[in-house]
């Protein structure tokens, strides 16, 4: 740290970051961009016949929330999937899987869909939902393939989980714990296990925008269970790290722009860890704020990621 901000930090008054909380009086538009590689693959499919594994998928998302039920305890927020692009990698014995065509699948039927999200007042995230998916099939398959979607825009809007200071204000250089996040959790269909404690603090202030720094870590993964020796346990965790930053905009009370990424390898007891060697899990989320009057984002087509060499 220089001297000259080494210096400020001193200098700044308890009250620098005064409005450290959420307010949703109007709706709000966000580009959010994901990048995953998960160690077991998911299962992306068609409503009718095709179906891909992808170790690596990325998904780009123009939505705006709303609050439709805002209240003292926090907000039900109401965010469209304006636009979708998918990304994704297949194992490289599913290459010839029609990789496109099922992507372009799942998104056609995403059109009028949206994210339901019970957000705290002091930000946590409560619950994530997929709501108005469209299909003409109702079975085990299509339920199958719209929480396979739900559980990857879960890792992408699990940007908006930002514990915020108690009553809304913190000197900057002041840190506070969080411990538990949405953004630590997995897209597996028997959810997430584990802890994680993150430490965030106001690093700096430009005019009405705060930065809050987000780092931390823990053990964590997905709920599956193997039977070992008659006993059942969970299969595999994860040693993570947790890193990241948030722009914080005190009068709007918003986030404007946050980057954080969650990975780590599997620990050594897992079923995965390969004495060591085991597959890495890794999440990279971007939030950009798309403010009234700025061009809205264009998403390119839906693509299949080449096989690295």
């Amino acid at each position: 740290m220089s001297p000259l901000i080494a210096a400020w930090l001193i200098a700044a008054p308890a009250s620098a970051a005064d409005g450290l909380a959420w307010e949703w009086a109007s709706p709000r538009r966000y580009l959010l961009d994901l990048d995953l590689l998960v160690p077991r693959p998911l299962t992306l499919q068609a409503e009718n016949n095709y179906e891909v594994r992808v170790p690596i998928l990325s998904v780009q998302v123009d939505t705006e929330c709303a609050a439709v039920d805002p209240r003292k305890s926090g907000f039900d927020l109401k965010c469209t999937l304006t636009d979708l692009s998918l990304a994704a990698m297949p194992l490289e014995r599913d290459a010839e899987h029609h990789v496109v065509e099922i992507l372009d699948d799942v998104e056609s039927r995403m059109k009028n869909a949206y994210m339901q999200i019970s957000l705290a007042a002091d930000g946590r995230i409560r619950a994530l939902d997929l709501e108005g998916m469209e299909t003409k099939n109702i079975n085990d398959r299509v339920r199958t393939s719209q929480e396979v979607m739900r559980l990857v825009l879960a890792r992408a809007f699990s940007a908006f989980d930002l514990l915020l200071p108690k009553n809304g204000s913190v000197a900057v250089g002041t840190a506070w714990k969080q411990t538990g996040s949405e953004i630590s959790g997995f897209p597996s269909m028997a959810g997430s296990s584990g802890f994680v404690e993150l430490d965030h603090q106001v690093a700096r202030a430009n005019g009405t925008v705060v930065t809050v720094t987000t780092k931390g870590g823990g053990v964590a993964g997905p709920s599956d269970v193997v039977n070992v020796g008659g006993t059942e346990r969970i299969a595999n965790q994860y040693d993570l790290v947790v890193s990241g930053w948030t722009n914080f905009d005190l009068a709007e009370h918003a986030i404007t722009g946050r980057q954080i990424e969650v990975s780590g390898p599997p620990t050594a007891s897992s079923v995965d860890s390969g004495a060591g060697s085991g597959n890495p899990y890794v999440q990279r989320v971007k939030l950009t704020r798309i403010k009234p009057g700025d061009p809205a984002p264009q998403l390119g087509p839906n693509e299949e990621m080449a096989q690295p060499d």
